[in-house]
Formats: C-alpha cells, sequence, structure tokens
C-alpha cells in the first residue's frame, strides 16, 4: 500500500511538470488576450487614485472592478521595474495554484482526499481552464472564482457561528464582486444550507445572511448606475443588448456543461446552434438525473451554485452571453461542476480515473503550442469549429498583417454564414470587411471597385484612402495617385481603412518618397495618430457578384 501511494505520488508530480511546460509557448510569445485595450492599456496611464478615477469618469475605464484593476496595475508597476513582460502569466499561474489549494479545501467537505486530490487535478490540466489562466484579461473571472471560493469556505467551516470566520467570508464574498460580479448569486447556497440542513429559525438565517445582501446590493446598486445610467448618458456610448430568447439562453446553458464534461474539443467560442450543441442539450436532463438518483445533497449544492450563475448572466439584456458564449465565464461553474464530477468518480465507476490526467495534460500542450501567434490559434480554433467571431478575427487578423490569401478564405466562409456579430458597436465590421474583401479580390474591375468605394463612404478620408490604395496597384506614380494623397491635407478624422495593411503600405511608401502629397498624408497620419477611429457608411449600394455585397 505504501508503495502505491508512492507512485501515485510520482505519477501526480509527474502530471505537474508535464503540464507547466505547456506554459512554454505561452510564455515566449507575444500574450494573446481580448479586450487589452479596454482593461489593460488604461490602467498603464495611472499614476494615482486620481488619474484612475478621471479615466473612470471619462469612460476610458467602463467597467467598476476595481479589484481587477489593482490586480492588472501591480502587473504594469512590476513589469515597468524588471521589464519582465510575462510577469502576468507568471501571477496568473500563482493565481491558478491557489484557485486549486481552495478547491481541495472546499472539495474536502464533500468527497474523500482522494477523489479532491483527483478533482484539482482535473480542474488545473483541464484545456478550458488552461486557456482562462493563460489570457491576461481574464483576471476578473479567476479573482473573482478564488474569492467566492474562500468566502464559501470559511462559511462552511463554522457556518457563520464563528465571529473571525464570519468576518472572513463577508470580506470575501465582497471581494469577488468587485473583482467581477458574476458569482453574486452565491449566497443562495449559503441560505439554503442554513435554512434546509442546519435547520436554524428563518430569523438567525437572515441575520447570518443580511451581511451578504448588504454588499449584493451596493455592487450591484453601483455597476447598475455605472452601467446604466452613468455611461449611457455619455455621447457616443451604446449598451448593447439583446432580445430575451429561451431557446438560446438553454442552448448557451448547455455549452457550459459541454465545455467543461466534453474537454477534449476546447473552443474559446462555440456555436450555440451547432448540432454537438443540440445533441448536448437534448441528453443534459438525463445525466443530471442520474447524477441526483446518486447523490441527492450534492446535486443540489451543485445546482443552488449553477442556477445563481445563470441568472446572474441571463436574467436581463445581457450583450455577453445572450449573444453567444464565451468559455472564460464558464468559470464561475467550475465548482458546481467538480461537485458532479465528484459524485461520478466517488461511485468508482472505475479505479482508474487518475490516468484521465494524461490526454488532459496532452491536449493542453496541443492548445499551448498554438498560441505563438493570434493568426495560428484561430486557425486551429477555426478546425475546431468555424464559428462567427473566430472567422471574424481570421479575417481581421489576415487584413491586419497583410496575408490577403487568409482574409479572403476565412472571409468568404464570414460571409457565406452571413456572420453579422449581434450589436450596434460590431455593425461596422460587416461593413469593413466586405469593403476589404471587395479591394483584395480579382472578381472586381478597377472601375467597380472605384464606383462602390466612391458611394459607399461619408468620410473623404475612407473614400480616399481606399482610391489611393486603388490607384497605388494600377500606377504608383500617377498624378490620381498623388492627387488622393494630396487630399489629406485637409484630413481630421482617423479612417478604419488606416490600421490594416493598406495604410501601412502606403505609409512605408510615402516615408522614401519626397513627393509634397505624401508629405500632406504623414502629415494627416500624425494629426489623427490619437483620436478615435470612425467608420461612416451609405446604405443601399447596388451590389455586384459572387456574394460579395454591401448593405
Amino acid at each position: 500500500m505504501a508503495m502505491k501511494k508512492i507512485y501515485q505520488k510520482i505519477f501526480l508530480l509527474i502530471i505537474c511538470l508535464l503540464y507547466l511546460a505547456s506554459y512554454i509557448t505561452p510564455f515566449t510569445s507575444k500574450a494573446l488576450m481580448v479586450d487589452e485595450d479596454v482593461i489593460i492599456k488604461p490602467l498603464e496611464k495611472v499614476n494615482n487614485l486620481s488619474d484612475y478615477l478621471s479615466l473612470f469618469q471619462d469612460g476610458k475605464i467602463y467597467d467598476f472592478q476595481p479589484v481587477r484593476d489593482i490586480s492588472h496595475y501591480i502587473d504594469i508597476l512590476i513589469i515597468n521595474l524588471t521589464g519582465f513582460t510575462a510577469f502576468p502569466l507568471i501571477h496568473n499561474i500563482f493565481l491558478l495554484i491557489v484557485t486549486s489549494v481552495l478547491l481541495y479545501y472546499c472539495l474536502k467537505f464533500f468527497f474523500s482526499t482522494r477523489v479532491s486530490i483527483f478533482l484539482c487535478f482535473f480542474f488545473f490540466t483541464h484545456p478550458m481552464i488552461y486557456n482562462i489562466y493563460v489570457a491576461y484579461t481574464s483576471r476578473k473571472h479567476i479573482l473573482s472564482f478564488i474569492f467566492i471560493l474562500a468566502a464559501f469556505y470559511f462559511f462552511r467551516k463554522s457556518y457563520l457561528n464563528s465571529s473571525k470566520e464570519k468576518v472572513l467570508s463577508y470580506t470575501f464574498y465582497l471581494l469577488s464582486l468587485l473583482s467581477q460580479p458574476i458569482n453574486a448569486l452565491f449566497i443562495i447556497l449559503k441560505a439554503y444550507i442554513l435554512f434546509f440542513e442546519q435547520r436554524e429559525k428563518i430569523t438567525k438565517v437572515i441575520y447570518k445572511i443580511f451581511p451578504y445582501f448588504v454588499s449584493f446590493f451596493v455592487v450591484i446598486g453601483l455597476n447598475f448606475y455605472f452601467y446604466y445610467l452613468f455611461h449611457t448618458g455619455r455621447t457616443g456610448v451604446v449598451l448593447g443588448s439583446t432580445p430575451f430568447q429561451l431557446d438560446r439562453i438553454l442552448l448557451s446553458i448547455s455549452l457550459h456543461y459541454k465545455s467543461f464534461f466534453i474537454p477534449f474539443f476546447y473552443s474559446r467560442f462555440y456555436s450555440v446552434t451547432s448540432y454537438f450543441n443540440l445533441t448536448v442539450l437534448i441528453l443534459l436532463p438525463l445525466f443530471l438525473m442520474f447524477v441526483y438518483k446518486i447523490n441527492r445533497r450534492v446535486f443540489i449544492y451543485s445546482s443552488l451554485i449553477s442556477l445563481g450563475v445563470f441568472i446572474t448572466l441571463y436574467g436581463h439584456k445581457s450583450n455577453v452571453l445572450n449573444v453567444g458564449f464565451q468559455t472564460y465565464y464558464a468559470l464561475a461553474n467550475g465548482f458546481s461542476f467538480l461537485l458532479l464530477l465528484g459524485i461520478l468518480v466517488q461511485k468508482k465507476f472505475t479505479k482508474y480515473y487518475y490516468l484521465v490526467l494524461i490526454p488532459l495534460v496532452i491536449t493542453c500542450h496541443i492548445y499551448g503550442a498554438q498560441r505563438s501567434s493570434k493568426l495560428n490559434y484561430f486557425i486551429f480554433m477555426e478546425k475546431i469549429e468555424s464559428e462567427c467571431r473566430v472567422l471574424q478575427s481570421l479575417t481581421t487578423q489576415g487584413l491586419y498583417l497583410g496575408y490577403t490569401d487568409i482574409a479572403a478564405k476565412y472571409g468568404k466562409k464570414w460571409l457565406d454564414q452571413k456572420c453579422l456579430i449581434v450589436g450596434t458597436n460590431q455593425t461596422y465590421k460587416y461593413v469593413y470587411i466586405n469593403t476589404m474583401l471587395i479591394y483584395i479580390s480579382s472578381e472586381f474591375s478597377y472601375k467597380e471597385k472605384e464606383f462602390l468605394f466612391k458611394n459607399k463612404f461619408s468620410n473623404f478620408e475612407d473614400k480616399n484612402i481606399l482610391l489611393a490604395g486603388l490607384e497605388f496597384q494600377k500606377n504608383k506614380n500617377s498624378k490620381t495617385f498623388y492627387n488622393y494623397l494630396n487630399s489629406f491635407k485637409d484630413g481630421n478624422i482617423h479612417s478604419f481603412f488606416l490600421e490594416n495593411f493598406l495604410g501601412r503600405d502606403l505609409k512605408a511608401f510615402c516615408k522614401n518618397d519626397k513627393h509634397k502629397a505624401c508629405k500632406s498624408f504623414l502629415d494627416y497620419v500624425k494629426r489623427v495618430k490619437d483620436k478615435k477611429i470612425l467608420l461612416n457608411w451609405k446604405k443601399n449600394i447596388p451590389h455586384f457578384k459572387n456574394g460579395v455585397y454591401f448593405k
């Protein structure tokens, strides 16, 4: 028996070392993340609290999540002091260790030591969890999850009968909300335990739960004020929302379970309406009924946690998950799903369940190896599931980098799937992608392109940079080309097309050309550098051929 335990420890040590090795490519490559410009970049301009409040008031920092911001600001300070740009990844790995330790102690309330250890290893070697912790901007999800686990641990340790543990539980709950309020309704589980399991009087339950509710209403009230009143009242700010669609919500909920319990086909985004997901939705009630019959008590715990998360995500017109599904948000259900998995493992269907960690670690290595660049990462994701946002990212990345063959290939798929991402602030991408696909296409004549570009755009900056690009391809020394460049002497609007390969080609040419028109263009580039990028277009322009058209 002693030898068997030694072999188990060696096996787990090897798993840990192999898992850490999967971070080599992310550690040595440029970080891949979403929302960097709205979460991290603004904090780089902060020197004191006054700067932070000023940026928040101006809408440069949009979310009221101060604990998240403090965490990112610590990263920025250390990077500035040491020049070690990969420190945020080290920070996230440290937080993963903290998460795993907290999970172990929380799971020990329900399962044996052996099962609890396995569940922790399953958690951190899961490809979805790996891809959450490797992304710097998922920090708010990570911190919220850590603090809610700590709050539950101190709650469960004494059921709030100890003054010290009571204060710690209340404090960690508040910190979770200030990181991200996705776990706000975790108090449903705590109220259930006190009233139905501990059989405490309703007055005593209210007394114990009341401090949680104070934190809940204060933080949720502040978020409501900033999201719906303060920021949306500012010029140019539109709060995206989508209709309450029960079918899409049910499909999105099934994606939470699919992404966790079927870990070998991970994607950062999933298509809500895929046949695979529809199958999961049909089978999900059978799976839940099966688990319920094995362990009713732990199943109820899991269900109450997930209920709180789903109400938070879908109980209002959210522009986060009604639009689609991002796996970062599935972390909030991590503890809930581990409870379900623990029920199955505790049932001892097999004594070799630890071996599942081997393919999980291998999968993490496969995904980690794809993070050498954003383009490689999304090409790999598209092979798993050709989802609209992946296709959109591939197309825009191809256009940005100048890989026109990639942009054309995935842009065509994007158009064929009619991938108009829901949300007012996303509509411009349809026009942008359509425009650039026409620009790089050989199916359109020069005259057809010229007609469309002249008649589609309201701003002469957008119009003329496209026309200059066309003429540049045709004859870079022509008078017409220089006339288009010279027109930018009056330009004040930052054209969207200035920031892709077209704009870069023109800038590179003009840096080596002494013509006064080039000087006018380069002066325009400097003038609009820090201005907001705008894209204005006209509707109902005639379309031409091959499914590529304007709307």
